[in-house]
């Protein structure tokens, strides 16, 4: 999904570099984005200029005074889809902003066992979407409906913050019994929240740092990946994208204590870590075809 929206950002700019005469070119040439070799550079880097340079009637320009071209009519800020845009050796470099990142998680968290299975609707019954999804699953190869440990045990942790936001827990240190994080109530409420605003996930690009950020546009992989399998019909594809992503979260939880300091006890830096808990849990589930769509389903 950023990818996807990313390139059409850069073809509105290409556009807009155009009407201002900065870019004489007729012809259409779709931008393509992908992860640059080095993270050092950004998040996402486009190589559209390089490609503009090499035809005939733009090889005078080069290829980094095209993409400043192409750059300056990108709109970038703290608060932007983009939160800054640089160029380096012809490539346009991007950081994503937490709108674009936020908006991965609350597409996960409003489709939650529809999210990566195109064949699975909103408007299907329960019966309707669970056999959906799992001829869909069954297209891409029987072999992977055998889970892989490190990838169920991930998905299990997962599962297990989830609950404990919403069970009582002990005190280790007092031995008391203390009232959950969340009611069952609160929680609803805190998933509609999510639904609503991005906001609530501010706090955690400022906390979490890259490794958030990584996680994230590995969730947003993931339809992506799920179509490429299918398309090829190769299950060990699939295999491998979410052995990654299982990496991915527990490399974002390395940071804190056995999992136990991911409850913070700022309330709004707790919110936004269990979104993105939740959103990994549910696209660890979906791509392991072990979430029941007849089921109502708690957390």
């Amino acid at each position: 999904m950023i990818k996807e929206k990313l390139a059409a950002l850069v073809d509105d700019a290409v556009g807009r570099a155009r009407t201002a005469g900065q870019i004489d070119f007729d012809g259409v040439l779709p931008a393509q984005v992908e992860t640059p070799r080095d993270p050092a550079h950004g998040d996402l880097s486009c190589a559209l200029s390089l490609q503009l340079a090499a035809l005939p009637a733009l090889r005078d320009k080069g290829a980094s005074a095209l993409a400043q071209s192409i750059a300056g009519h990108l709109k970038a800020g703290p608060d932007c889809y983009l939160a800054a845009v640089s160029v380096r050796d012809g490539f346009i470099n991007f950081k994503l902003g937490w709108p674009a990142l936020a908006e991965v998680l609350i597409e996960i968290i409003s489709k939650q066992n529809f999210y990566g299975f195109p064949t699975a609707h909103k408007s299907d019954s329960a019966g309707q979407s669970r056999s959906a999804a799992n001829s869909f699953l069954n297209s891409i190869g029987p072999s992977f409906s055998v889970p892989d440990a490190d990838i169920y045990q991930t998905y299990l942790f997962c599962l297990n913050v989830l609950r404990q936001a919403q069970e009582p827990r002990i005190n280790i240190l007092s031995g008391q019994l203390e009232a959950p994080l969340f009611s069952p109530q609160q929680w609803r409420n805190f998933l509609c929240e999510i639904k609503e605003g991005p906001a609530i996930f501010l706090d955690l690009f400022s906390d979490s740092g890259e490794r958030a950020v990584d996680l994230i546009l590995k969730l947003d992989a993931f339809p992506e990946e799920v179509m490429a399998a299918a398309d090829i019909n190769e299950s060990p594809r699939l295999r491998r994208y979410t052995r990654a992503l299982a990496q991915d979260l527990r490399l974002y939880c390395s940071r804190f204590n056995l999992g136990e300091g991911l409850f913070c006890s700022q309330l709004s830096v707790l919110k936004a870590r269990l979104g993105l808990i939740f959103a990994t849990k549910q696209v660890l589930g979906n791509a392991l075809g072990i979430i029941d769509l007849s089921a109502p389903e708690r957390i």
